[in-house]
Formats: structure tokens, C-alpha cells, sequence
């Protein structure tokens, strides 16, 4: 623990390269510090000058995939931005900004500046040399092999209205606070009434990446709704739409069975194999 070369003071997630190269994203340190296949210090990689990582990241053959939030006070805006990033080149992939205003829950003390619930940055995804990006509020899904955009996938999604109602349903929990007078709550009503959400839900809820390079699109649903996924041959060919109780490949194994990461009854999650009968039709 310490703030030189190969230690950490406040590490949150790490990706591990194709190379074995591995790097930690300290958010003490403002830096990715990395190491190489043998456990050798390589140079950090400073943040400092960019903003915070917005997520998890992903190390590539030659570089990274880096997603970051600059949070412009000024401007009363959180940018998002999606890069991909070399040696030898630093490509945007996607950018956007989300409105945020100071939001005040008096009861517990609690005045700062928050953006909407359910806003965020760009959905992406990587395995090996292919990486597949969806920008904010779009239809459209770039896929990009050993760094160049070779297809886009296009897919038109049925727009899902948010109420309040079904803000309250979808998992929001209560905030906990502690004042000098003792632990304070606020509600999920306050939370939903003192944030705000956006008119509709996103139209692509997730990707996933198959291990033939296949793309996997999830629409968006509430949590009261089976999940449905649209499936897209490694050339953007739309091979059919699968539908499941809360099915979404979390992972894929060589055999073609997807791994599920699913929620029980009672909150805890668990991991289930399912096995896709592609004999079924697109549907």
C-alpha cells in the first residue's frame, strides 16, 4: 500500500490482457497501474487530466479500451466518453452528457450534485481483438476488429415509457445515512422524486460478445418481463431473438451452452448453463 511505482491506495477493478499484462485501476492514485506477464512495474497510466473510469475497462493486444466520466460542474453536466487507446493512437468511440443538478434531502443533511437515475455512458463490450459499442440512446452497435470499424448492426427496439410506478419496481433501494442525531433514511419515493429519470429506458440494455465472435443485444424489459436478446451472426446477419426468464450470457463456453447470471426468490444470485436449440427458429 503506498502511492510509488506498483502500489495502490485505493484500487478498485483490474483487467487482465491477451499478453498477461495487468492493470489496476486505483482510484487513489487518479492512474491504471500496471504490470507485466512476469509481475514486472510498468509505467501508470495517469488519469488525472481526463476524469474518472466509468466502469470497468479492458486491456486489448497493443492498448485498452478506457471508458471515463468528467464531471463539468459549470457546464452542470457528466460527460461520458469511450476510448480506445494505443501506443501509437487515441480513438473516441462514443460520447455523451447527462444533466446533473444539486439534489437536497434536508432530513439528512445531504446536499450534492447527482445525475438522473438510469443515465450513464456508452454500453460496450470486448473479447480478444473484437469490441462492439453502443452510444447512448442509439440503435446502432459498432463492431470493431483489431481496432477498425468492420460492421454496424442496426436494430430497431420497441421504446419503453418509465413512470414512476415502474421506477419504484426496478430494484431501487433506500439510502442510509449517518448524522450527529443517528442513522437517516431516505426513501426510494425521495430518491426517484429528488433525481428524476429520463422518459424512457435506453433501447439496447446489454451486449455480450459469443466466443465465434456472434453478438448477443439485449433489449430493455422491466424486471417483471422475461429478458429478450437479439443474436447476430460474427458478419451482422440477424440469425433470431431468444427469450428467457432472466436469461443474458454472462459467459460462453466452448461446447455453446451460455452461462446465465440469474437472481433467486430470495436476492442471491447464482449462475445457470443453458444449452441454445438454434433449431427453434428466429424466434
Amino acid at each position: 500500500k503506498g502511492g510509488g511505482p506498483g502500489e495502490f491506495i485505493n484500487p478498485l477493478r483490474l483487467s487482465v490482457g491477451l499478453n498477461g499484462e495487468v492493470a489496476v485501476d486505483d482510484y487513489g492514485k487518479f492512474a491504471l497501474v500496471r504490470f507485466g506477464p512476469t509481475g514486472e512495474t510498468l509505467p501508470e497510466i495517469d488519469l488525472s487530466a481526463v476524469g474518472r473510469t466509468a466502469g470497468m475497462f479492458a486491456l486489448t493486444g497493443d492498448g485498452l479500451i478506457l471508458p471515463l466520466r468528467e464531471r463539468r460542474l459549470e457546464e452542470a453536466v457528466d460527460r461520458y466518453e469511450l476510448f480506445m487507446m494505443s501506443d501509437a493512437d487515441t480513438t473516441l468511440l462514443a460520447a455523451n452528457e447527462v444533466p446533473i443538478h444539486t439534489v437536497q434531502f434536508p432530513k439528512c443533511g445531504v446536499s450534492m450534485p447527482m445525475s438522473q437515475l438510469f443515465a450513464g455512458g456508452p454500453v460496450w463490450v470486448s473479447r480478444g481483438d473484437r469490441l462492439a459499442v453502443n452510444a447512448r440512446r442509439s440503435t446502432v452497435i459498432d463492431i470493431y476488429d483489431n481496432g477498425v470499424l468492420s460492421l454496424s448492426i442496426r436494430r430497431s427496439s420497441p421504446g419503453r415509457a418509465l413512470t414512476k410506478e415502474r421506477v419504484g419496481a426496478m430494484g431501487l433501494r433506500d439510502m442510509r445515512y449517518a448524522t450527529q442525531e443517528g442513522p437517516c433514511t431516505v426513501t426510494v419515493n425521495e430518491i426517484i422524486e429528488g433525481l428524476g429519470f429520463p422518459d424512457s429506458l435506453q433501447p439496447v440494455a446489454g451486449i455480450a460478445i459469443a466466443l465465434d465472435k456472434s453478438i448477443w443485444v439485449k433489449r430493455p424489459t422491466f424486471e417483471d418481463e422475461p429478458a429478450v436478446n437479439d443474436v447476430f451472426a460474427s458478419g451482422g446477419e440477424y440469425l433470431g431473438t431468444l427469450r428467457g426468464h432472466q436469461v443474458f450470457p454472462w459467459g460462453f463456453l466452448p461446447d455453446g451452452k451460455i452461462v446465465s447470471r440469474e437472481v433467486g426468490e430470495a436476492g442471491m444470485p447464482y449462475l445457470v448453463i443453458y444449452q441454445v436449440d438454434r433449431s427453434m427458429g428466429s424466434e
